[in-house]
């Protein structure tokens, strides 16, 4: 489980910066628009969890209406089963992947700015990774 995890955080760090992340752009950019998927416009593949989803997730989310506005454990209780790829995995963390995701301080045009640096070492340290 925990090279499991280990490998979400590692990607997760290796394929933002500030400009692709899933985010409303018509929002304030402080997180509160993050979308699990990409919205029309926007140069992303989905947010931390969106982008891991499979194919018959995604479309049940634009289905029925649960791109934003949810965090993971909410999401996760709304759709018809948890996606497979997620299955055994600590929802605290994937609410903290999230996290680490949507607040536009942990990310720089590079990738982790030095406060998201921070941040992944408090996920690091608080799950043991």
């Amino acid at each position: 489980m925990k090279k499991r995890m280990r490998r979400i955080l590692n990607e997760t760090v290796a394929h933002y910066n500030s400009g692709n992340r899933s985010i409303n752009p018509k929002s304030k950019n402080d997180g509160s628009s993050c979308t699990y998927l990409p919205l029309e416009g926007v140069k992303s593949e989905g947010c931390a969890i969106g982008r891991m989803l499979p194919v018959v997730t995604k479309k049940e989310i634009q289905e029925r209406g649960f791109n934003s506005g949810h965090g993971v454990e909410t999401l996760f209780n709304k759709l018809s089963r948890v996606p497979k790829v997620f299955s055994g995995i600590d929802i605290i963390f994937l609410n903290e992947i999230q996290a680490l995701h949507d607040s536009s301080l942990h990310w720089d045009n590079k990738g982790l700015s030095e406060i998201g640096e921070k941040k992944v070492k408090i996920i690091e340290d608080r799950f043991a990774l």
